[in-house]
């Protein structure tokens, strides 16, 4: 498998923010264990850039720039971060940040196409020798990969990232 890379032009077909170099450069300043080969950090890196898309761009600022082209959340117009317009040619070093930390964690074992099949845990017992466990009823949602660097990393851009972003007790009328 071969990396297309999305540079902000609307590359098509692309499959990553970031190329292999890039990738074993910030895994090793970063200090992660990534396969040896080129071919398996390149799927890492093509499941973590969907992973991006499907998960975050429904929370990010503005629109796809090539919408009838580019294959990726990124390059948008219409976003601000840090206080500043992004270019919508830009591809931020934040997004292929958050796509290599997303690498990192499915080559650890994350699953991000899991789904649950057994309900949430309401609680449990330990009496002498016995244990026991209560679900809770209609709990078998889908579960989602959660990668809380990710989501750190790619808040600015997010619209709850936009001007500081998020509520806050006096956004909500709290007075307590």
């Amino acid at each position: 498998m071969a990396l297309i890379i999305e540079d902000g032009s609307g590359v098509a077909n692309a499959n990553s923010l970031t190329t292999d170099a890039e990738f074993v450069t910030y895994a090793s300043l970063k200090g992660y264990t990534i396969p040896d080969t080129e071919s398996a950090r390149d799927t890492l890196q093509v499941n973590a850039y969907d992973f991006i898309n499907f998960t975050y761009e429904a929370r990010l600022q503005g629109n796809r720039v090539f919408p009838q082209v580019q294959t990726g959340c990124m390059p948008r117009s219409y976003v601000y971060a840090y206080d500043t317009l992004v270019p919508s040619t830009l591809i931020p070093q934040d997004f292929k940040n958050a796509q290599m930390l997303a690498s990192f964690a499915i080559n650890n074992g994350v699953d991000t196409n899991a789904v649950r099949d057994t309900a949430d845990l309401a609680g449990f017992s330990v009496g002498q020798g016995a244990y026991s466990e209560t679900y809770q009823s209609n709990s078998s949602n889908p579960t989602l990969a959660q990668m809380p660097a990710v989501t750190r990393v790619l808040r600015p851009y997010t619209n709850a990232g936009l001007l500081g972003g998020g509520l806050y007790r006096g956004d909500t009328g709290y007075l307590g």
